[in-house]
């Protein structure tokens, strides 16, 4: 208070006192303003040491630099001086100083005091005066902590009268200032801190109110005799200031929406937490600035104009508005903003207080975006939806719905479902479904059911919304998959009848070779009941060489190769039985094998009669003997000529298959493809197959007359400059996707640089189409690659498969017209068997040959070798 700092100035005044400071590092003194009022000397307020020493008598510079050089190297611990001032018209000043250094002895700190003893004798009566009509509190200690004088202020502290703290120990004075002394006693430890400062202490008065007391400790020495001086000031109401002030700040800086104060200019004055957290934007970034560096550039001027307009009048905005963060990017708000009005009615600033939105914007935009989404997608679903109210009626339907029906939106919200059931539907099935809405309106869900329509199909079902109180139902026209459905049973029965009364033996085994399904044909051959088939295998009642058969023939299976073989069993009423078994592997939707196929025939009758045709054969053998020997060579003859019959005969059956198969494709889908009442799908599936037979059909003709004009000479080859490359590109580009359809790995390569050579390029590069051709056509599965080098003489084109392989007895008839290795093979890939023999003649025309590596089973190469010159 100002009253209280006044009455200890004046104290110093009369005292003729003031407070000193020497920094023993930087050898300097500071002295405080009454050193030039009480001394009359003109000095600054901090000099050196040296510059002080100018105004004191030599001895007084000397024992003062003594002392101070005593406590630096600690002999003594107080600064105890009494020093001879030279003051105008060479007078002499006394001065004494008295202080103690701190705790790290780097300053001395104390009390000086100038004058006459005389003069101090006058003090002490103007010093009691001072005491006693003092504001503060203040307290004088002897050396031994008694107290010598305690003024009325110090008193009233206590609650104690005058004559009560004569002879007392400041202690008895603690403790009538709080009784209970626990707090007191500690916090008035003045041994544990530094002369000068202070302690708070928090008592409770009478009234239970509580009360602060600053006691702040000065020490003093005058004529060798150590006093203390205790200063004690009521800051209550300062405190609870304080605590108010406190409690402001905390509320502003934990507060989750931003607070920002500016003057009436407008310049930002002080933002909280919230506000630096949502905007990025620190208060040093910030004060005096303008709100408007958070202006987006989305508003126009009027709308600032509005606002500013409104909150100088007086008047409170509140608002949304899209700001920019210090990184740039936008956010919503919603503000609002007050002008501070203070208790003289004077307009100090305006206070914004404001909250980020943005998420729940965006969460409204989404919102909207999901209801727009999900109309859109109610009103194109592939099936007819309605909303029930509790109390069964219609709140909405979508386009589909209405379809279904027959009807508008605008007809059914809002009526009754019973009505439109009553209406819509034959009085059977209306009955039936009125009851299931009365289930259905209690909260319970009908599951996905059938119903018929007249001659229409039906899947309806419908379920509960508690959230919205409503019932959703869904209905869907399933009239094309029940007459499907219905299809399938009919052609399941045909199959049925057709398996179960077939002579010939069916069976199913999985992937495991166990037995899954027999019809009574197989039932009959195995001599077994349908109960009694279990997880049998073939292996289980065959004789041990048949045995080693099917391990070999089921791995044929795994291999995706079907073929026809022959075994002995033991049936389960001990027969012996041999059987023909023509067996295809199985495969599930994602073309994974999963068991095997077999059509079964009992043929033991006719091996005992091809036996006994055997016997009588060997009875004639010797019979016949001599004719043999004898007819050697017109057997021989007979055999070629037969042999020639039979390549005629292959060749002319070959050729009719192999057009008519196409022929018959382009015929009979081109007849199909001209009814009316085809879908657009249906119809170009149709027009494919009689595109793609009639390439087929095209390719068999010209592979004839290909051969035919090669063998008789017709056909004509020109040489030029060829560049390979190109044709092993094309011809690449032109099978990778049958490649990759069949799922083949195909590359290509060349092994150094392939130069040009003088060939025929359309012969060149029909050999090598052939080749590539044969290559993916008897490769199942695996890779099939061509590659090109340079060797001392020929340029070799090398296509390598790792197809089913070609035995080294067959590897000279696949290059004979019309031949393949076997009959079977034939069946299973198709083809006239002319590719390669075209290719060999080919080959030949151009000095060139076609060399063949193969094995079964380990794939084949063809060597194409072309001379460079």
């Amino acid at each position: 208070m100002p009253g209280k700092t006044n009455n200890i100035e004046e104290l110093k005044k009369l005292a003729k006192a003031f407070e000193w400071e020497i920094d023993l590092h930087k050898n300097t003194i500071w002295l405080e303003k009454n050193f030039g009022i009480q001394t009359g000397i003109d000095i600054a307020s901090e000099v050196t040491i040296s510059e002080l020493s100018n105004y004191l008598l030599p001895h007084s510079a000397k024992e003062l630099s003594d002392q101070i050089i005593a406590i630096k190297e600690g002999l003594i611990e107080d600064l105890n001086i009494n020093l001879s001032l030279k003051v105008q018209q060479n007078k002499i000043q006394k001065v004494q100083f008295n202080g103690r250094p701190n705790g790290e002895a780097k300053l001395i700190h104390g009390i000086g005091m100038a004058g006459t003893i005389e003069e101090k004798s006058a003090l002490t009566i103007n010093l009691s005066n001072v005491l006693r009509h003092s504001e503060e509190g203040i307290i004088i200690l002897d050396e031994n902590d008694k107290i010598i004088e305690i003024n009325q202020a110090a008193l009233g502290f206590a609650s104690i009268n005058t004559e009560e703290f004569k002879n007392q120990n400041i202690g008895w004075y603690y403790k009538a200032l709080n009784p209970e002394g626990k707090q007191t006693g500690k916090a008035l430890n003045f041994k544990q801190k530094n002369e000068g400062d202070s302690v708070v202490l928090q008592l409770k008065a009478a009234n239970e109110r509580k009360k602060h007391l600053k006691i702040k400790e000065k020490n003093l020495k005058e004529d060798n005799q150590n006093y203390k001086v205790l200063y004690i000031s009521d800051i209550t109401a300062q405190k609870k200031a304080e605590a108010q002030s406190f409690l402001h700040s905390v509320i502003l800086e934990k507060a989750p929406v931003a607070i920002i104060f500016t003057n009436p200019e407008g310049a930002i004055q002080f933002v909280n937490t919230a506000f630096s957290k949502i905007t990025g934007y620190k208060l040093d970034e910030v004060k005096a600035q303008n709100p408007n560096i958070l202006q987006s550039g989305v508003h126009d001027d009027a709308f600032y104009d509005k606002l500013w307009s409104t909150i100088k009048s007086g008047r409170t905005w509140q608002g949304k508005m899209l700001n920019k963060k210090r990184n740039g990017v936008l956010y919503w708000e919603r503000a609002i903003i007050t002008p501070h009005i203070n208790e003289e009615g004077d307009l100090e600033g305006f206070i914004k207080v404001a909250e980020d939105i943005t998420t729940q914007i965006e969460t409204k935009q989404k919102l909207k975006e999901s209801e727009t989404k999900y109309r859109d997608v109610f009103e194109t679903a592939g099936v007819g939806i309605i909303y029930i109210n509790k109390e069964g009626r219609v709140l909405d339907t979508n386009k589909k719905f209405n379809e279904l029906l027959n009807t508008s939106e605008e007809s059914l919200i809002n009526k009754s479902a019973i009505e439109l059931i009553n209406n819509k539907l034959p009085r059977p099935l209306a009955k039936e479904l009125l009851s299931e809405l009365f289930h259905v309106l209690k909260g319970n869900r009908i599951r996905p059911r059938a119903i018929q329509v007249y001659d229409k199909f039906y899947e309806i079902q419908s379920d509960y919304n508690p959230t919205l109180e409503s019932n959703i139902g869904i209905i869907r026209d399933i009239t094309d998959k029940k007459l499907a459905e219905q299809k399938l049973k009919k052609s399941e029965a045909k199959y049925r009848y057709l398996v179960e009364n077939i002579n010939d033996g069916l069976a199913i085994t999985n992937k495991n070779n166990e037995i899954t399904f027999m019809n009574p044909a197989a039932e009959q051959i195995f001599e077994v009941q349908p109960h009694q088939v279990g997880s049998k295998t073939l292996k289980d009642i065959a004789t041990p060489t048949s045995q080693e058969i099917i391990s070999h023939e089921e791995e044929q299976r795994r291999m995706g190769n079907s073929s026809t073989y022959y075994i002995e069993v033991i049936t389960r009423k001990n027969s012996k039985k041999n059987l023909e078994i023509n067996a295809s592997p199985i495969y599930d939707t994602e073309r994974n094998f999963s068991g095997s196929f077999a059509i079964i025939r009992d043929i033991t009758e006719k091996l005992k009669a091809e036996m006994e045709i055997k016997s009588a054969n060997s009875q004639l053998k010797n019979i016949n003997k001599k004719l043999q020997e004898h007819a050697t060579e017109l057997e021989m003859a007979k055999d070629k000529a037969e042999e020639s019959e039979k390549l005629k005969s292959a060749f002319l059956a070959n050729i009719s298959h192999e057009i008519r198969t196409p022929m018959n494709g382009i015929v009979g889908f081109a007849q199909l493809a001209m009814n009316s009442s085809l879908s657009n799908e249906k119809r170009n599936s149709y027009l494919k197959i009689v595109s793609d037979s009639t390439m087929q059909l095209e390719s068999v003709v010209m592979d004839i007359i290909d051969l035919s004009k090669i063998e008789s000479g017709e056909s004509k080859f020109s040489k030029k400059t060829t560049d390979l490359k190109e044709i092993i590109d094309s011809i690449y580009d032109f099978y990778i996707a049958e490649a990759r359809e069949k799922g083949l790995e195909f590359n290509m390569q060349y092994e150094g640089d392939i130069p040009k050579i003088k060939t025929d390029p359309i012969r060149y590069k029909q050999v090598v189409k052939k080749l590539v051709h044969n290559a993916l056509k008897f490769t199942p599965e695996g890779m099939v690659s061509v590659s090109a080098k340079l060797e001392k003489t020929s340029i070799a084109i090398i296509v390598k498969d790792t197809g089913i392989g070609i035995a080294a007895e067959y590897h000279d008839i696949i290059f004979e017209p019309f031949r393949q290795v076997e009959q079977a093979m034939k069946r299973r890939f198709g083809g006239t068997g002319l590719g390669l023999t075209i290719a060999r003649e080919i080959a030949k025309n151009l000095n060139s040959e076609i060399e063949l590596r193969s094995a079964p089973g380990q794939g084949s190469t063809f060597i194409f070798r072309h001379p460079m010159s």
